[in-house]
């Protein structure tokens, strides 16, 4: 299903629930804004002197017009720094047909499960924290991680006195030129080349499976996931320093993700953990003055994980502590490899409808620090803090 049929899909949609069934629809939504200002270095946004470009917005609707059937979309827009831009996505939507609780299928841009977040990750009453991890819910990532345009299967299988959960399901996405991805990209060759520019990235599928366990201790649950995506190809180019000759940069790659998760709840309590793995298998083609080179195999593996525990006092108030690891490859050294993370987060619920947070973040390296629109080209500090505060209104 390509953007502009889902596009036409969800405005078909919203205009018959609207004319004919608007006693029937359940609206909702939400709406923050937020700061960030870091002590050295411009993450996600241009940090350094402090932004508040650091907003969202969606509109969300659930429509059920026949038995065992839901229609669900989501219309969401943002700005990160230089991302997203305000610019209106279809987050979700799709044709949800519960068959019985031991499965379902959905059926249009259907939300990805993978790990704890992932299909929740706009969900800010769901965490107490502002930001995730960056290695597994890097937020530049937004633009294609939270769902794919295909279809997914669903349900629950009683287990003795626990339970399963599955989801599995298959699709296409859009990377996109100016998303997390080129970032990344544009990144790695920004600081060898002059004038670097992202030309291509495009991937075929990506399909994925998530089990969780509901074990019979309430409030305790594991996860596993494991997502594949097919046929990754970016293209890059620039120039060269000394020579002055235009380079290309073409990667094809295939890449793995695998995620183990845990999630417990005991009394105003929350304690949460997941180590997640990236496989990445690629082809590499450097063409310098228009002449191709050979293609040359490389292999990456990247690992992150973080430990979590956060719990709610004073009716009102939830406290949190994080602390995460992020290694780009595990058998590559250097502070440009890695990002280490200390957070701690405050939130207070002022209404049912209206929280607020703030969160100090303790960063020790330069993993995730990009460069794709010039706002690092040489980063100052390996070791620097992130302050981070947010309101979000909910309906």
């Amino acid at each position: 299903m390509t953007k502009n049929q889902i596009i036409t899909l969800a405005t078909g949609l919203l205009a018959a629930t609207h004319a004919s069934f608007a006693n029937e629809v359940t609206f909702g939504g939400f709406l923050s804004n937020g700061y960030m200002e870091t002590s050295a270095n411009n993450y996600l946004a241009d940090t350094d002197k402090g932004t508040w470009d650091f907003a969202e917005i969606g509109l969300n609707a659930t429509w059920s017009p026949l038995d065992r059937t839901t229609v669900r979309g989501q219309l969401f827009s943002f700005e990160l720094g230089p991302y997203g831009n305000f610019d209106p996505v279809v987050d979700y939507l799709f044709v949800d047909y519960n068959v019985a609780p031991e499965f379902g299928l959905r059926l249009g841009r259907v939300k990805r499960a993978e790990g704890i977040y992932t299909d929740i990750q706009d969900v800010d009453v769901a965490r107490t924290s502002i930001l995730l991890p960056a290695g597994m819910y890097d937020p530049r990532y937004r633009n294609f991680s939270a769902a794919v345009d295909g279809l997914s299967l669903y349900g629950n299988v009683a287990a003795g006195n626990g339970s399963f959960d599955y989801t599995i399901y298959h699709g296409t996405l859009d990377f996109g030129t100016e998303g997390g991805v080129a970032g990344y990209a544009q990144t790695l060759i920004g600081r060898s080349l002059l004038d670097t520019h992202v030309d291509k990235v495009e991937s075929d599928t990506n399909s994925g499976l998530q089990i969780w366990w509901n074990t019979p201790l309430m409030g305790l649950r594991f996860g596993a996931s494991h997502s594949i995506y097919k046929n990754i190809e970016v293209a890059t180019s620039g120039t060269h320093p000394v020579f002055g000759v235009p380079v290309l940069i073409e990667n094809n790659s295939e890449a793995t993700w695998t995620r183990f998760s845990a999630e417990y709840y005991v009394g105003d309590w929350t304690f949460v953990s997941e180590f997640h793995i990236e496989d990445i298998d690629a082809l590499q083609r450097q063409s310098v003055a228009g002449t191709p080179g050979a293609w040359s195999p490389t292999a990456q593996t990247g690992e992150s994980w973080y430990v979590s525990a956060s719990r709610r006092f004073l009716d009102k108030f939830q406290g949190g502590l994080t602390y995460s690891e992020y290694l780009t490859d595990k058998d590559a050294s250097g502070v440009g490899n890695e990002l280490d993370g200390l957070q701690l987060s405050l939130r207070y619920d002022a209404t049912d409808n209206w929280s607020l947070k703030a969160e100090i973040n303790s960063f020790t390296g330069l993993g995730r620090i990009f460069n794709q629109y010039g706002q690092n080209p040489e980063p100052s500090e390996s070791s620097w803090t992130l302050f981070a505060a947010k309101s979000t209104f909910s309906f």
